[in-house]
């Protein structure tokens, strides 16, 4: 038996391609056998394969199924609505660099925005906690031993800018220590 935590959400545009491709050539057959086509205009899997390749809104649909439901998974981690949040890497890149970041994202778009790198990735998205964890795979970091770990955190409530958690919870903006 295995200890491995499923991941919440999985984006992988081969493995999105690949169910979509099972579903197409499934219908293509109900539709053969319904007479709706003819098994003469048929397409092949190559041709069904390269059709999802290019549509556009078949990937567009699927990022918004997406990020509708780490939508959702934010909300649960973050009931009070707070829109700050603090990122660490570890094994980022080429260079396994690590880092922290402290940024606003008030919905999954602008969260992965703030963290992933601007390119093509495949990522899996996991929750632990009260915390979401990303393990993402590039061009750069090939092996997905690029890990990121997402905490909500507090607002000043001067400047509504994210705060700086150490010892204390301090303003970085304003200059100021909150609580």
């Amino acid at each position: 038996m295995s200890n491995t935590i499923k991941p919440l959400i999985v984006w992988d545009e081969s493995e999105l391609v690949d169910d979509e491709l099972i579903e197409r050539l499934q219908q293509q057959e109900e539709d053969i056998g319904s007479k709706i086509i003819l098994g003469i205009d048929a397409q092949s899997e190559d041709d069904i394969r390269a059709c999802i390749y290019e549509d556009s809104t078949f990937f567009q649909d699927q990022w918004e199924y997406m990020t509708d439901y780490l939508s959702e998974i934010m909300l649960k981690i973050n009931p009070k609505g707070y829109e700050c949040w603090m990122a660490t890497v570890k094994g980022f890149g080429w260079r396994n660099s690590e880092g922290a970041k402290l940024f606003k994202a008030a919905n999954s778009n602008e969260l992965l925005s703030n963290v992933l790198p601007t390119y093509e990735c495949t990522f899996h998205i996991f929750k632990e906690g009260d915390k979401l964890k990303i393990r993402n795979w590039h061009h750069d970091s090939p092996t997905g031993n690029e890990y990121y770990y997402i905490s909500p955190i507090k607002a000043c409530i001067c400047c509504g800018e994210p705060v700086s958690i150490n010892r204390k919870v301090y303003c970085d903006e304003c200059k100021v220590n909150i609580e």
